[in-house]
């Protein structure tokens, strides 16, 4: 049966409910401990972890030629135990958080009144007045 104008919709999905691939996304991150939020704001703020020298504080270990191994500072984060962060990256990390917190500006289009985009120009001339 077609819907009739004047009633009510019956049945359907409710306004505002996520979908099954957005459960299945969300279900994953939760299910990995993984909150991107946080990762962008850690990244922006240059608070990542250092991956290379977790649990010697700021040294790793290396193989010296005579197969030996002796500590020395770590290479990636030089011993503060963060992660460097480029500007850029913390830049784009920073753009990419304020997006959801301030809404985004649609683009304008211009057009001219006859509803096309090319450019119209008038040509307006002016007599010269004659001088006495």
């Amino acid at each position: 049966m077609p819907f009739q104008k004047g009633h009510r919709k019956i049945g359907g999905r409710r306004p505002g409910s996520a979908n099954k691939l957005t459960m299945s996304v969300l279900d994953m991150l939760t299910n990995l401990d993984c909150n991107p939020f946080e990762g962008m704001a850690l990244i922006a703020s240059g608070k990542i972890p250092c991956g290379t020298c977790i649990g010697s504080p700021g040294k790793t270990k290396v193989k010296a030629a005579d197969g030996s191994f002796y500590e020395r500072t770590c290479e990636s984060c030089y011993g503060s135990l963060y992660e460097k962060v480029t500007p850029e990256t913390r830049l784009k990390a920073y753009a990419d958080l304020g997006r959801y917190l301030k809404p985004t500006l649609s683009s304008a289009t211009v057009s001219n009144p006859d509803g096309t985009l090319r450019p119209t120009w008038e040509v307006v001339i002016l007599e010269e007045k004659k001088k006495k």
